[in-house]
């Protein structure tokens, strides 16, 4: 054989070991995202998910949960108690402290006259 024909039988090989790669990766891809698709793996531990955020109007501990995951609600359904023992303790402070000033307003009063 002569170096012509070697130098072309070389590029004809080449340029068939180039189209099999490019087909060999190309069916490896299609199956790669078969498999994906049909088997979907969880590990990275992420969904797509639609997330709503709620806040109540005044803070504090959770007593109860009235709700459950993925459960339907409605407007005015109550998701969930707060501890209301924080606010009935404000409340009964600042009585008292009204009933006290009163009382010593009254008695200025009393005294005045």
């Amino acid at each position: 054989m002569n170096p012509a024909s070697e130098s072309k039988l070389g590029q004809r090989i080449g340029a068939a070991l180039s189209i099999l790669i490019v087909a060999a990766a190309m069916v490896l891809g299609a199956v790669v995202n078969h498999r994906v698709n049909r088997y979907p793996r969880t590990d990275d531990a992420e969904i797509v998910a639609n997330f709503i955020g709620i806040a109540p109007q005044v803070e504090g501990p959770i007593l109860r949960l009235q709700v459950h995951d993925n459960q339907f609600v409605k407007q005015g359904d109550l998701l969930f108690e707060i501890d209301d023992r924080p606010y009935r303790y404000a409340l009964e402070k600042a009585l008292s402290r009204r009933s006290s000033r009163l009382i010593s307003t009254t008695r200025s009063a009393t005294s005045a006259t």
